[in-house]
C-alpha cells in the first residue's frame, strides 16, 4: 500500500443516517494528490457532531489514501487542509 497525505474539496454531502454521536454521510470529494493530480472520490464516513460543520460543499479537508485504492481514503480531522 502506497498511502499519501493529500487534501480535498467537498463537492457534495448526503445524510445517510443519524447515528449515536454524529451523522453517517455520503461524500463526493475532489482529492488533490501531492503530484497535483486531481481525482474524484466517493466516500462514506461517520462524522461527529463537533466536526459536522466542517463538511460542507466547498470545504477543504486533509485526507490520506492510497491513490491506486481510493476506497482507502480517511479524513484526518487533526491536520489542516
Amino acid at each position: 500500500m502506497n498511502r499519501v497525505e493529500a487534501h480535498c474539496i467537498v463537492l457534495s454531502t448526503r445524510l445517510a443516517a443519524q447515528v449515536a454521536g454524529g451523522s453517517a454521510l455520503e461524500l463526493e470529494l475532489a482529492v488533490t494528490l501531492p503530484t497535483g493530480i486531481r481525482m474524484p472520490v466517493a466516500h462514506s464516513s461517520v462524522v461527529s457532531r463537533a466536526d459536522r460543520g466542517r463538511v460542507r460543499p466547498g470545504s477543504a479537508l486533509a485526507v490520506s489514501l492510497d491513490p491506486d485504492r481510493p476506497h482507502t481514503l480517511s479524513i484526518d480531522w487533526t491536520r489542516a487542509a
